[in-house]
This record gives structure tokens, C-alpha cells and sequence, in this order.
């Protein structure tokens, strides 16, 4: 049992390895053969055909082991049962955008003219074009029928070429036998329809003469309606004419009475003009005036300026003179505070040591005292009293020294900075 899925004309490109193209159409059938004895199997059969060339020739006859080897080969996602349908909506896909400028999907079949073990066969290419690289979906090689495959090609060709010729034999006998019916009773109908135009042209004739008499009637009437309306529209139009005409030289005297009065304002206008033409020219020779004493006064704002410039440049200088000045005056108001602090207790050191060599000279004149009471002890202090003098000499050096010192600095403090 065969069953034909797609049977199409579609266009392709024909190469082969010697680089040489060219388009052209191919007839597509695609047929799935089904055999049951002596055992079941389903073949799918690809042909390949040119109608302007019946020599052109081309078979694949598909199993399902030679698909199981194709998909290995070419990494094919589907399986046997649904490859054919697919395939089909590829030649669809194909069939659509033949027409277009730039297809998305194109045939190619490659002819192997160039290798002697392949030179009987053809390679049937699907390929999608895109910007970055054209990707083959399949590549199918079909073997050139031989004698007995083309023969019988060209047999069934024949038959259905008869088959056609006699279907369209038959269909022009039974045309031409209704043209015939046809071309009878319209023969039937023109004899019928010639004896009735008969009888309206000899009717009709007396006809128009009455209605050529009344349109003349008619005629003579409104050629008498038209005079009279001519006249009615003459004598309309002069009246018209006329009254246009006084409106107009009213129009024409209402003008000159205006222009009479522009020309006056005109004048008028070219007084003030002049006027203020002459109050112009003293306003710019005014203006030339003050923008030389503009330029001027411009001028001596930047001599100005740099004096100003530099007697503020003096200034900072003198500010920061007095800044110095202020900063030294400070150091000296420190240093004389210290130097006051240094005499109040110079000051006090002195007190204590006045207090201090009041109180020796009383127990000096204490001890004299006992020293005289005491003279049986004489003897026996008497190298005391030596050692106690001598101390106290030279304490009394220490404070004679301590008091230089202090006369020393209130003069230097009393002296002027």
C-alpha cells in the first residue's frame, strides 16, 4: 500500500564540484510504502523529477534501518515514524519563502559529477540562512534511476499523460456537444428577436416622426421663452451697469478725498521725520561725546585700580608688620609678667632673710649675754663660738650675695624695655 504525503514543484539550486550553479524547478514526491508479506515493513520513498525533463531522475528508498544510520549520522532528534511529516513541513517551509528576496530556508542539490564512485548520485540539501552561519537540518543522497526505474517512470508518466488526455478528450467532446446545443438555440433566439426588431422598426418609424414634430414644438416654445428671458437679463445687466457704475465713481471720489488726506499726513509724517532725524544726529554726537569721556573716565578707573591695588598691597604689608609688632609686644607683656613673678619672690626670700638675720643677731646678742655669765664655760666654747662665727660669716656673705642679686634685678626690671 503507497501513500502519497508531498507532491510539489519547488525551486532549487543546482551545484555540482566543479562550482558550477544554476536555479531551476524539481517535482518533490514524497511516498511511504507499506509491505506486509512476507514480512511488515514501511519504506519511505523520496523522488526527485523535472518536468521539462523527463530523463531527470532521481530514488531514495528509506528504511527504518537506513534512517537509524542516517540519524547517527546526521544527529537527528527524531524517529522513523514522525521523520516524514517532518520532512514535509521542511519542503513547506522551503516552498514559502522560495518567493522572497531573502529566504530563510533553501534547497540545493549537489551533483557529484567529479567522483567516479558517486558520479550516479545526488545530494538533497535543507539548509537555513541566517547573518551568522547557514545551517544544514538535512542532507539527503538519491541515487539516479536506472533503466528499468525510468522506464517505469516514464511508463507511469505515460499513462498519465493519457489519462489526462483522454479526461481532457472527453471533456471537450461534451463541451463541444453543449456548445452545439447552445449555438442552436441562440440561432432560435437571434431569428425571434429579428422578427420583433422588425416589427419595432416599422413601428418605431411613425413614432419618431410624431415625437420629432413635438420636440419641435417644444423647441419653438423655449426658443420664444429664452428671447424674452435674453431680454428680461439685457435690460437687467444695464440697469445693474449702471448702478455699479455710480457706486464706483462714488467709490472713486471717497478715494481721492482719502488720498488727499494721506498725502497731507504723508507730509506731515516726512516734517516730524526730518525733525527727528536732526534730534538724532545730535543725540549721536552727544553719544560720541560721552563714550569718549567714557573711555576716558575707563581709563583713569585703571590707573585708579593699580593705585588702589598697590596701596592695598602697602596695607598687608603694614598689617602685618603690626601683627609681628602685636605678637612681640605679647612675648614682652609674658616675659615681664614672669619677670614680676621672679621679684615678688626675690621680694619674699629677702623678707625672710631679714627675718631671719634679725633673729641671728638676737641670739648673737643672746648668747653674748651667756657668754659673759658664762665665762667659767669660756674655755670650753670657746671653739664652738669660733666654729658658730664662722658659719655665720659666711651665711652672712650667702645673704649680702642674695641681696646684690635682687638690687640687680630691680634694676633691670625698672629699666625701660
Amino acid at each position: 500500500m503507497t501513500e502519497k504525503l508531498f507532491f510539489k514543484n519547488l525551486k532549487v539550486q543546482f551545484k555540482s564540484q566543479d562550482h558550477v550553479e544554476r536555479r531551476g524547478i524539481i517535482r518533490i514526491t514524497i511516498e511511504t510504502q507499506t509491505t506486509t508479506s512476507p514480512m511488515h515493513r514501511k519504506d519511505l520513498i523520496v523522488r526527485i523529477t523535472d518536468d521539462s525533463n523527463p530523463l531527470f531522475l532521481y530514488n531514495l528508498c528509506l528504511s527504518e534501518e537506513d534512517f537509524q544510520h542516517l540519524k547517527n549520522q546526521q544527529g537527528l532528534l527524531v524517529d522513523f515514524g514522525s521523520f516524514p511529516q517532518n520532512l514535509v513541513g521542511l519542503l513547506q517551509g522551503c516552498k514559502e519563502q522560495e518567493d522572497k528576496e531573502e529566504p530563510q530556508f533553501v534547497l540545493e542539490f549537489w551533483l557529484n559529477d567529479g567522483i567516479s564512485t558517486q558520479k550516479e548520485t545526488g545530494m538533497l540539501k535543507i539548509i537555513q540562512i541566517n547573518s551568522f552561519k547557514n545551517l544544514q537540518h538535512l542532507a539527503l543522497r538519491l541515487a539516479l534511476a536506472n533503466d528499468s526505474d525510468l522506464k517505469k517512470y516514464l511508463a507511469s508518466c505515460l499513462k498519465v499523460t493519457r489519462e489526462k488526455l483522454n479526461k481532457e478528450r472527453n471533456e471537450n467532446e461534451s463541451m463541444h456537444r453543449t456548445l452545439e446545443k447552445e449555438l442552436g438555440y441562440t440561432k432560435q433566439q437571434l431569428e425571434e428577436q429579428s422578427i420583433e426588431l422588425e416589427k419595432l422598426r416599422s413601428h418605431s418609424t411613425g413614432e419618431v416622426g410624431r415625437l420629432i414634430q413635438l420636440h419641435r414644438q417644444e423647441l419653438n416654445v423655449e426658443k420664444e421663452k429664452h428671447l424674452t428671458t435674453q431680454e428680461e437679463m439685457q435690460h437687467r445687466y444695464v440697469k445693474e451697469k449702471n448702478e455699479i457704475q455710480i457706486r464706483l465713481q462714488n467709490t472713486i471720489d471717497q478715494k481721492d478725498s482719502d488720498l488727499d488726506a494721506l498725502k497731507s499726513w504723508k507730509f506731515n509724517a516726512e516734517a516730524i521725520i526730518r525733525e527727528k532725524e536732526t534730534h538724532l544726529d545730535a543725540l549721536n554726537r552727544e553719544l560720541d561725546i560721552n563714550l569718549a569721556n567714557f573711555q576716558k573716565c575707563k581709563e583713569d578707573n585703571k590707573c585708579m585700580k593699580k593705585q588702589y591695588y598697590q596701596i592695598d598691597k602697602a596695607f598687608q604689608e603694614k598689617r602685618m608688620e603690626c601683627s609681628v609688632l602685636d605678637e612681640k609686644l605679647t612675648n614682652q607683656e609674658k616675659h615681664l609678667k614672669q619677670l614680676s613673678s621672679s621679684l615678688r619672690t626675690l621680694q619674699k626670700q629677702r623678707d625672710e632673710s631679714e627675718h631671719l638675720r634679725a633673729s641671728l643677731e638676737k641670739k648673737a646678742q643672746c648668747m653674748q649675754l651667756e657668754i659673759k655669765d658664762m665665762s667659767q664655760e669660756a674655755q670650753k666654747a670657746d671653739e664652738v663660738m669660733k666654729k658658730f662665727k664662722n658659719q655665720l660669716k659666711s651665711y652672712m656673705m650667702k645673704v649680702k650675695l642674695l641681696n646684690e642679686v635682687i638690687v640687680r634685678l630691680e634694676k633691670n626690671f625698672r629699666r625701660p624695655k
